[in-house]
């Protein structure tokens, strides 16, 4: 009696924005932050600043760790960039990002003024930049042993002026307030790109 053959594992599912990991995409850093029910702390204010960059690192190095470094303007270069338009200076953590949250109407996919003229003047900057990614806020809930981070985002087309995407990613729970963003990040980039 002939051995059966092993069928084959299935095919691994693309990931969900898998799209995204062949274009050059201008990643912004994060715009607010919070912790638990606490308000909101603007990423550009000396409360929210810290917090925010230990973000933007963390991002930035899952990011690379996909091999989206060298394809992708991440945080630290999109922020040069930024600073150094002289004629459209712009602070890459302070966007008007008001109106920007997926509650918006289904067919209301156009980006409002000021933000729409910022990003294209920034995207414009980047060789080949044309889509942006920006990650709105970070909120950690849960207590100790048991953090939780859930991060809002928006995939955005600057040439256009529209949104393409606003996907929220809640991480696994872990046992700090910084493990519980990596881990939130990590499931975001996995869905960019499988490692």
């Amino acid at each position: 009696m002939p051995t059966p053959t092993p069928t084959p594992p299935p095919p691994a599912a693309a990931p969900v924005f898998g799209a995204f990991a062949s274009q050059k995409v201008v990643v912004f850093p994060l715009q607010r932050y919070a912790v638990s029910d606490s308000a909101w702390m603007p990423a550009s204010g000396a409360v929210g600043r810290a917090r925010a960059a230990v973000f933007d690192s963390t991002l930035t190095a899952a990011l690379r760790d996909r091999g989206l470094g060298a394809s992708w303007s991440l945080p630290p270069n999109t922020s040069r960039v930024a600073q150094g338009d002289v004629m459209n200076r712009t602070d890459p953590r302070a966007l008007p990002t008001v109106g920007l949250a997926p509650s918006r109407r289904p067919n209301d996919l156009d980006l409002r003024e000021p933000l729409a003229t910022q990003l294209r003047a920034i995207v414009a900057l980047v060789p080949d930049g044309r889509m942006v990614l920006v990650p709105l806020e970070a909120r950690v809930t849960g207590g100790a042993g048991a953090r939780q981070a859930t991060l809002r985002l928006a995939f955005l087309d600057a040439r256009q002026s529209s949104v393409v995407s606003f996907p929220d990613v809640t991480g696994p729970a872990a046992s700090d307030e910084r493990a519980a963003l990596r881990a939130a990040v990590e499931k975001f980039a996995d869905m960019v790109v499988v490692p």
